[in-house]
C-alpha cells in the first residue's frame, strides 16, 4: 500500500492479515505478475510494496539474474517489508523508502513496474504515472491492481455506508475511503493513455472474502486500525450502532459455507 500515514500499528495488523489478504488477492496478483511479463533476469520496480508480499512473489519469477526494488512511502511499511525479505533470505530484493508520486530513479532502468493496491493513493495520477513510464525501458510494462467500484465490493460498501448513515468520517480522510475514490475502469484506461502508455488494458478480476460468519468478519474489522479509523469520527453510541448495521449487512452473505462476500479488483496494464 502507499499511504504515508500508515504507522507501526497498521503494519502489525497488515502482517497478521497477510495470509487472508494474499488469498483474497491471489487471482489479481497472479494476473498482475503475468501482465507485467516477468521473466528471469528482469529488473522490477514495485511501488507501494506494503509488507512485501507481491515483491517476494516477483523475486521468484525474475530469478536467476533478476532483481526487485520494492518501495513504499511509509517508513513502517518499508521496515516490515525489509524484515520479511531478511527472514526469507532473499538476495535479489532491495527495499527502499520512496514516494510513488515522485519516483527518483534513472530513466529506462526497469523492465517492469508492478503496483498492488497502491496507485489509488497517487495525489496526481498523471504526474505519478508519467514518472513510472519514465523509469521503464522501451517495451517495458506497468501492471497494477486497483479497486473496482464500491458496488462490486460489498465488504467495503456496507462498512462505509454505515458510517455515512450514523454520522461522518473523521476530518482526516481515512485510507479506506481514499482507496475507493477513483474506481472507474474507463477512467483508469484514460489515465494510463494520457501518461503515455500504449496497449492499455483494463480487466475486472473477481474474488471472494470468506469467513465462518458475519460476526467473525466484524471482529476482524474491529481489530483493524484501518477500519477503526473509518468509524473514529462517530460518537461512541453511534459507532456501536454502525457496527450492528455492518454485521447485519454482512449476514446477507451468509450461507451453508459460511460468510462469502464477493470482491472485485481492476487489473490495469500498459506498455511504454
Amino acid at each position: 500500500m502507499g499511504a504515508g500515514g500508515w504507522g507501526t500499528d497498521i503494519v502489525a495488523a497488515w502482517k497478521l492479515g497477510a495470509e487472508a489478504r494474499n488469498r483474497m488477492l491471489a487471482a489479481a496478483t497472479e494476473r498482475m505478475l503475468a501482465e507485467a511479463g516477468l521473466g528471469p533476469g528482469d529488473r522490477v520496480l514495485e511501488v507501494g510494496t506494503g509488507t512485501g508480499d507481491a515483491a517476494i512473489l516477483a523475486a521468484a519469477l525474475v530469478s536467476p539474474g533478476g532483481s526487485v526494488l520494492a518501495t513504499d512511502v511509509s517508513p513502517a511499511m518499508v521496515e516490515g517489508a525489509a524484515g520479511a525479505v531478511r527472514d526469507l533470505g532473499l538476495t535479489n530484493v532491495e527495499v527502499r523508502r520512496m514516494d510513488a508520486a515522485s519516483v527518483d530513479l534513472p530513466a529506462g532502468s526497469f523492465d517492469a513496474v508492478i503496483a498492488r493496491k497502491s496507485l489509488m493513493f497517487l495525489p496526481d495520477r498523471l504526474q505519478g504515472l508519467s514518472g513510472l513510464l519514465r523509469v521503464l525501458r522501451p517495451g517495458g510494462r506497468l501492471a497494477a491492481v486497483v479497486w473496482a467500484p464500491l458496488e462490486r465490493n460489498p465488504f467495503h460498501r456496507i462498512l462505509l455506508d454505515a458510517v455515512k448513515k450514523h454520522g461522518s468520517f473523521p476530518e482526516q480522510t481515512p485510507e479506506v475511503v481514499i482507496a475507493f475514490s477513483f474506481t472507474d475502469p474507463e477512467g483508469w484506461r484514460r489515465a494510463f493513455v494520457d501518461a503515455g502508455f500504449r496497449e492499455v488494458e483494463v480487466h475486472a478480476v473477481p474474488s471472494v472474502r470468506r469467513a465462518s460468519s458475519a460476526a467473525e468478519i466484524v471482529a476482524t474489522c474491529k481489530a483493524s486500525p484501518l477500519h477503526q479509523k473509518a468509524l473514529s469520527g462517530l460518537p461512541p453510541s453511534e459507532r456501536e450502532r454502525a457496527w450492528s448495521d455492518i454485521e447485519a449487512g454482512y449476514r446477507a452473505f451468509e450461507g451453508p459455507a459460511g460468510c462469502e462476500l464477493p470482491m472485485e479488483s481492476l487489473l490495469v496494464a500498459g506498455t511504454k
